[in-house]
């Protein structure tokens, strides 16, 4: 791993997950065709993977229907997580193993998302 910095937001709200957040390197191998296999779910919020062309988004996950997602779909922008308005915040994670075209694999690795809390009384 090069970088696995974490990703924060808004409560209620959405982000990409780009290789400012998350990136592998490989140095034998074509890094952008790192695979990042789902080994434990996000415990809330939603993980999602855009059709590239704009064909929608997949929601990812262990059981699918996208379990894994390679490091050029990051660098693409494709990647993404969305916490929905009314689900509790603080700091979940997902582990995904990390694997090259040559089947070398970095296992049990975390991504962390902070959900930030609107903290501000309702307008009435």
């Amino acid at each position: 791993m090069t970088v696995n910095r974490g990703l924060q937001l808004a409560a209620g709200s959405a982000a990409k997950i780009t290789e400012q957040n998350l990136k592998g390197s490989d140095s034998d191998s074509d890094s952008l065709k790192l695979r990042y296999i789902l080994t434990k779910d996000l415990p809330l919020g939603r993980l999602q993977l855009s059709k590239e062309g704009g064909g929608g988004q997949d929601k990812m996950s262990v059981k699918g229907p996208v379990k894994s997602f390679t490091q050029e779909e990051v660098n693409k922008g494709l990647l993404e997580y969305s916490h929905e308005k009314g689900e509790k915040g603080g700091s979940v994670s997902f582990k995904f193993n990390l694997v090259d075209p040559e089947g070398n694999k970095l296992i049990d690795q975390s991504f962390f998302i902070s959900v930030l809390e609107d903290h501000l009384p309702p307008l009435w």
